[in-house]
């Protein structure tokens, strides 16, 4: 059976919640293109049954037509030495593959491949279903072996930084066949600056960005209060560093702005929290927050935060609380490659005492914090406008 408006979408984790930067990636680019009239055949290699029970118990299945999710578990498997561990563990065994050949169409019109670690899985897929495609594309999150390259670089434990530099190679190696071998008929990047990392190809690669919402959200200033917000997962040591970047730049106007508070909420499935040493009172920790929890903060919060140690890829936190209207406070590799590198309050390029100032001027007048969101409002609209034209020349 062939479907001329179904595309089958192969995601490397359950794309919804969309609380954290791959999921919001995944998720919104969904949204966009059932918006666009697609069908959406789904498949989701996840590991948190808390993940896939909330999709699953949430209005937002609806926008998937066909959903099959499969569990990877880590194991040993001699693939290992060939490839990235984060794509050996996601490879299919013959029952995954029985279910998906019940479930899926014979033929499609487009396979969109989220991420490269799924590149494994939709290889078994392929040699298994013989499913037919007239065009497959792998969408490319970051540029992995730079990505796993500056966690290597950022993690403290030996045997983690070795595993990641070991992790980096391996991709390197992956990805940069990919240019030239048959696997997918085009690549197609986040950012220019990450297609432009990558090099010439024989492929006819194109830029895809991100889609965050196909309307640009109405803000409600009645919500406000003096709140920074950062979101994010807490349990990457990149972010962890991100976020004592962020409090060590606040803190001072924190203990200026008493009233003011900081929150920094994001996924931390672990029992230790790395930021026991904050002392402030005005600064709150939130773990694990649903969904309906995350969008109360943000149409509470004054300031959208997103830091980064992390070079690689765009930022989907600086992007996400532009989406949001909200101004944003950033350091350079948050916002390099967002296209909003103009309207950030960007600690890398300008004073500290001028950022502090417009902190002050934005929590005390409402005026000031109207006029910074709807600059950044005005920003993000352009970005939206390019992202929905490469939609339409991508998947026409």
């Amino acid at each position: 059976m062939k479907n001329n408006k179904t595309i089958l979408v192969v995601c490397p984790d359950v794309p919804f919640p969309d609380n954290y930067g791959g999921a919001l990636d995944m998720w919104k680019r969904i949204v966009y293109l059932k918006s666009m009239g697609f069908s959406i055949h789904l498949v989701s290699l996840y590991r948190d049954e808390m993940r896939l029970k909330e999709f699953e118990s949430s209005v937002h299945i609806d926008m998937v037509d066909v959903h099959v999710a499969i569990k990877y578990r880590p194991h040993l498997s001699l693939k290992m030495f060939f490839y990235p561990v984060a794509m050996a563990i996601r490879s299919l065994g013959v029952p995954d593959l029985h279910r998906l050949k019940k479930k899926l169409f014979s033929q499609y019109e487009y396979a969109l491949i989220e991420n490269t670690k799924t590149m494994l899985a939709f290889s078994d897929m392929q040699k298994y279903l013989n499913t037919v495609f007239n065009k497959v594309y792998l969408r490319m999150q970051n540029c992995e072996w730079e990505y796993y390259e500056h966690m290597a670089g950022a993690e403290p434990h030996l045997l983690k930084k070795l595993f990641f530099t070991n992790e980096s190679l391996k991709f390197k190696t992956f990805e940069k066949n990919l240019s030239h071998n048959d696997l997918v008929d085009g690549l197609l990047f986040i950012s220019e600056r990450d297609m432009k990392f990558y090099g010439p190809s024989s492929k006819k690669n194109a830029v895809l960005p991100v889609f965050l919402a196909p309307t640009e959200k109405k803000i409600n200033f009645a919500t406000r209060q003096n709140l920074l917000l950062f979101i994010g997962n807490l349990e990457l040591a990149d972010n962890v560093s991100a976020v004592e970047k962020l409090y060590d730049y606040v803190k001072d106007w924190l203990i200026e702005n008493p009233k003011a508070r900081l929150i920094i909420a994001g996924k931390n499935k672990s029992d230790l929290n790395p930021f026991s040493n904050f002392d402030l009172d005005n600064v709150e920790v939130i773990f694990n927050i649903p969904h309906a929890e995350k969008e109360k903060l943000i149409e509470c919060a004054k300031v959208f935060c997103s830091f980064s140690m992390n070079p690689a890829g765009v930022k989907l936190k600086t992007l996400e609380g532009a989406a949001a209207g909200l101004p944003i406070l950033a350091n350079n590799n948050a916002c390099d490659g967002s296209g909003l590198e103009n309207v950030v309050m960007n600690i890398d390029t300008q004073e500290r005492s001028a950022i502090y100032n417009q902190l002050d001027m934005m929590m005390n007048d409402i005026s000031i914090f109207k006029n910074m969101s709807a600059s950044v409002s005005l920003a993000y609209r352009h970005l939206m406008n390019d992202a929905a034209l490469a939609h339409s020349e991508i998947f026409p």
